[in-house]
Formats: structure tokens, C-alpha cells, sequence
């Protein structure tokens, strides 16, 4: 039904830097959270 067509590299590159900073942040804003709520 659905077949995802191949990606070039630097869109996989991006998503997966884009995924990847999103992660960070998320983290970063949950230790600060932490920090801040002790």
C-alpha cells in the first residue's frame, strides 16, 4: 500500500540530526527541571 521511497543521504542526515537535538533539549530541559524543583 504505502512504500516509503529511498531518501537521500543528507535528508537522513538532517532528520536524524533533527532527532537527535530534539532528544538533547528534551533532556537538557528535564535535568533543569530537576534542578529547579529540589
Amino acid at each position: 500500500l504505502f512504500s516509503p521511497a529511498p531518501t537521500p543521504p543528507s535528508a537522513g542526515m538532517k532528520s536524524f540530526a533533527a532527532s537527535m537535538g530534539g532528544t538533547l533539549v528534551i533532556v537538557l530541559a528535564s535535568s533543569l527541571v530537576l534542578s529547579l524543583s529540589r
